[in-house]
């Protein structure tokens, strides 16, 4: 029977597949691929996660590809995470106690921390997966949050109270036990935080201001599952509005047109709460000037940045540049007691919020783009090819889903069937009994199909003319 292993291996073996690799070698950098369908992604990152070290960050269209390539990293054993955007509306205020700015916060502190490395092969860093908006969409500089970390290791002498303060001042609620992110405890000589964008929680234990201990437990159970030599502590939010940052806000705001007095009702809002509702459409003005991702890239030569369907990516920054256009009038036009917070009645005009995505992509060399139709040749400096073929589609047709796989399989064809669970597997067996297929009972997103190698992987949705759902 074929497996995942197996499949990964006749890939691995393709002489096209091959082919390519030695040329990302060989070649300079950047490069442009055409032909890679469907789930071949995975298995190609797979294969250049075996080839190449260094951080590797994946820039896909939208929050549908993530989902769609998280199920395919996974069958491939590929660890990765995600960057998400804001999850609503250019200019709608995000919910003030929303899940995602601990989970930027974590993901951009993780890059932060991530060692530059200067080439060479073996297993990358990390792996970051982000949408396009999200990529263009400006971020605290990496300093800053370098800046921000506080490690405590076993051994280091400590001031609790001290702690305590700084996981305040970087967002943190205390509590007297923590149950959810965003809450920390200190009782006796425990401390106890449950961190913005992490699975467990961690807790500090010393005596006479020394760490004996750290721990990660899950909050549910308070049972321990593992121990740590090191924490790394890092704020709830992904901008802190200290005084330096309240500042340098103040600054910005009195020099931008968009804002004829310099937003003195924000600025003083801030001083006195530290936050305010829609906070995250200022943060590109709290710094002097946009950084993006790739900043954090700086250094690591070994660092490479992959586009997922480009021309459509490259295609979308005038259809994004008239949506945030379009939706910062109406945010302008609104009056004072139509405006959900009175304080957000001037905001930052479109291109403070939103980076250039051809330009941005520019600033990185070493960055492959998967092209879905043939461009031009200033793109990149080599063009790989891949003869693979997309998805089949049998529309729910069982009589001609068995004709087409019999006809194949006498052609000496491999027909592997991707199935979402066990029974799916054992009804599309039950099905295609007859006919000599392997099936596995695994997640993939969207078949593909190699001529050469005369082997077609198919997804069950495909069989059955099902959409899959995000």
């Amino acid at each position: 029977m074929m497996t995942v292993t197996n499949l990964k291996e006749t890939i691995r073996r393709w002489p096209a597949m091959s082919g390519v690799f030695s040329r990302l070698k060989a070649d300079p950098w950047p490069h442009e691929i055409e032909g890679v369908q469907g789930g071949l992604h995975a298995f190609f990152l797979s294969e250049y996660t075996a080839a190449f070290s260094g951080r590797l960050v994946i820039v896909v269209p939208t929050e549908k590809e993530i989902e769609s390539l998280a199920s395919d990293l996974d069958l491939t054993g590929l660890e990765f995470e995600t960057l998400p955007w804001w999850g609503t509306m250019a200019y709608r205020p995000v919910a003030q106690n929303a899940a995602v700015f601990g989970e930027r916060a974590a993901a951009l502190t993780k890059l932060a921390r991530e060692p530059a490395k200067r080439g060479g092969s073996g297993s990358p860093s990390s792996i970051l997966v982000l949408t396009q908006r999200a990529f263009l969409t400006p971020v605290p500089p990496p300093g800053y949050f370098r800046s921000l970390l506080t490690e405590v290791r076993v051994g280091d002498s400590i001031d609790p109270a001290a702690l305590a303060e700084r996981l305040s001042g970087f967002g943190y609620t205390r509590v007297p036990r923590v149950t959810v992110r965003g809450e920390f405890a200190l009782r006796g000589e425990v401390l106890d935080v449950y961190m913005a964008g992490e699975v467990e929680a961690h807790r500090v234990v010393f005596e006479f201001d020394n760490i004996e201990q750290i721990k990660s437990f899950d909050p549910g159970t308070q049972a321990s599952s593992a121990s740590l030599e090191s924490l790394a502590l890092y704020p709830a939010r992904e901008v802190i509005w200290d005084e330096a940052r309240i500042d340098a806000l103040a600054a910005r705001l009195a020099e931008l047109p968009e804002f004829a007095e310099g937003a003195p009702g924000l600025v003083e809002h801030l001083r006195l709460h530290g936050t305010v509702e829609g906070e995250e459409l200022f943060y590109p003005l709290a710094f002097e000037g946009p950084s993006s991702v790739l900043d954090y890239l700086a250094g690591d030569e070994a660092a490479t940045v992959f586009f997922f369907d480009w021309d459509r990516q490259a295609n979308a920054q005038e259809t994004l540049e008239r949506e945030y256009l379009g939706l910062y009038r109406k945010a302008r036009a609104s009056t004072e007691e139509e405006t959900r917070n009175p304080l957000l009645s001037e905001v930052p005009e479109p291109q403070r919020e939103l980076l250039n995505f051809r330009e941005l992509a520019a600033r990185h060399g070493r960055r492959l783009l998967f092209r879905t139709i043939h461009g031009d040749d200033a793109l990149a400096a080599t063009r790989l090819k891949i003869a693979c073929d997309p998805p089949r589609s049998f529309f729910g047709n069982i009589v001609y889903l068995k004709e087409e796989l019999a006809n194949l399989v006498s052609n000496g064809w491999k027909v592997c069937v991707f199935a979402e669970s066990e029974n799916q597997a054992l009804r599309i067996g039950e099905i295609l009994k007859d006919i000599e297929v392997h099936i596995l009972p695994l997640d993939l997103s969207s078949g593909f199909a190699i001529p050469e190698l005369k082997l077609i992987v198919i997804e069950e949705n495909e069989i059955f003319g099902r959409r899959r759902h995000v």
